[in-house]
């Protein structure tokens, strides 16, 4: 599915650049059982065309078939910018700050073990969530904020009804995680803040240098964390120098939630292409039968 948003209308939204699916348009639908690069330029040459062959910019998840597609696409429109997902690099960034951490590793480990222990049982509604199967570096603040959210519970009495036996079996574990969990919230927070920002302005050199300064007055002592901020920023500083001083839009987010309402739509069904064409009528404004059908 290829969305597209006219950047005037971008621009012109009073409550900033944050897209929802009124604002978006269905450029182009490609059901396919295989995708590789010359697929997707194909889809972008086709999408293009119909807002008059000319794209500002093209913003992609790093798949490997979108990637090279969007570079075929742009060899014969240099016009053309081709900026990453912003949340999609810094899932990246999270990813591999994470590997290699033994203590995280440990963390998963418990977390797994307290929703099979209360699974069933009347403290099931302390059950931490279930970790995403793909792209779980997307949103791992759930887990790191259910640890916190125990811990604070924990302290503030409101978790004194559960027999001392019963919390140490199913939840003491986590007292042990406390430092961790308070800087991994750190790190989430930091790819918070740079989405949010990204979101609501669009990425520019502006905006950019707006993040450089925020992190630069926050007193970090730990020097994971400085380095960390350090890698998140460079990673948007990568995409910002591809725009010189123009500025665009760096989240596909729009397009995540309406792959995610269409498959929630679908849940019953085995596949998704079947009922294909009710993405356009998720995204855009009220239409008609037969502009749905055109």
């Amino acid at each position: 599915a290829i969305l597209g948003v006219r950047m005037a209308t971008v621009k012109n939204k009073e409550e900033g650049w944050t897209l929802t699916h009124n604002d978006v348009k269905v450029l182009g639908l490609y059901p396919t059982e295989k995708s590789d690069g010359a697929f997707v330029s194909k889809a972008l040459e086709e999408a293009a065309n119909r807002v008059g062959g000319v794209l500002a910019g093209v913003i992609t998840d790093q798949g490997p078939d979108v990637v090279n597609g969007a570079k075929i696409f742009q060899k014969n429109h240099s016009e053309t910018r081709v900026i990453y997902d912003i949340p999609h690099k810094l899932a990246l960034v999270m990813k591999r700050a994470m590997k290699g951490d033994k203590k995280w590793d440990a963390y998963e480990q418990e977390i797994g073990k307290t929703r099979r222990l209360v699974h069933q049982t009347e403290l099931a509604a302390l059950m931490p969530g279930k970790p995403r199967i793909k792209a779980r570096f997307m949103d791992i603040g759930e887990s790191i904020r259910w640890g916190l959210k125990i811990l604070e519970a924990r302290r503030t009495g409101c978790l004194d009804s559960i027999p001392e036996d019963r919390y140490n079996k199913y939840f003491g574990w986590v007292d042990s995680y406390e430092a961790a969990l308070n800087e991994w919230k750190f790190m989430v927070d930091t790819v918070d803040m740079i989405k949010r920002a990204v979101r609501e302005y669009g990425l520019s050199y502006e905006v950019y240098t707006y993040l450089m300064d925020f992190f630069y007055e926050m007193p970090i002592k730990e020097e994971r964390l400085t380095e960390f901020v350090g890698v998140a920023m460079e990673a948007v500083s990568e995409e910002v120098q591809k725009l010189g001083d123009d500025e665009l839009i760096a989240s596909t987010e729009v397009l995540e939630s309406v792959f995610g309402k269409f498959k929630a739509i679908n849940e019953e069904n085995h596949g998704t292409t079947g009922n294909v064409l009710g993405i356009v009528a998720i995204v855009g404004g009220e239409r008609t039968e037969e502009e749905v059908k055109k």
